[in-house]
């Protein structure tokens, strides 16, 4: 895992911790291990482990590459699973394509830590839903997300 061996702190990660893989952020590395803070529990339990570098991960990029025909792509982040690009079925995202990607009806988060010109949605009634709660979205609104989160460069909302 050549990737992994170029970790610096406060860089994201994903550690495998119990069988399963949960986000988390680096805090210090050694050549054989890395001391690293992740969420279990649906982002409720934090902990601070140290690991051997077989369960460390570097995190899928944020901004996925455009599709063969040009399209900008949005990025859909689930509560569990791994990102995954995604693009509108015509130059612009639509209400329904947006609503159909997060479950539901669609609230604008807009003090995040995504790139400038991106914009996180999420299902607005995630909560009363019980939703699970989405770890890599927390990290990066700054507070809790739950269920499934789609960041969207603003060129294509309509």
């Amino acid at each position: 895992m050549s990737d992994v061996m170029e970790l610096k702190p406060e860089q994201k990660v994903q550690v495998r911790f119990n069988g399963h893989w949960y986000p988390g952020v680096v805090i210090r590395t050694t050549p054989k291990r890395v001391e690293a803070r992740f969420w279990t529990r649906g982002g409720v339990k934090e902990r601070v482990k140290i690991v051997p570098r077989d369960y460390i991960r570097t995190e899928t990029a944020e901004a996925p590459a455009p599709a063969a025909n040009g399209k900008k792509a949005s990025t859909l982040i689930p509560a569990v699973g791994l990102l995954k690009a995604v693009y509108p079925k015509g130059d612009k995202w639509t209400l329904p394509e947006l609503q159909a990607h997060v479950g539901g009806y669609i609230e604008p988060i807009y003090r995040t830590k995504c790139a400038p010109g991106n914009l996180m949605l999420v299902d607005e009634d995630g909560r009363s839903k019980a939703l699970p709660v989405n770890n890599r979205a927390t990290l990066k609104a700054g507070r809790q997300i739950v269920g499934t989160a789609l960041i969207v460069p603003m060129e294509l909302m309509e």
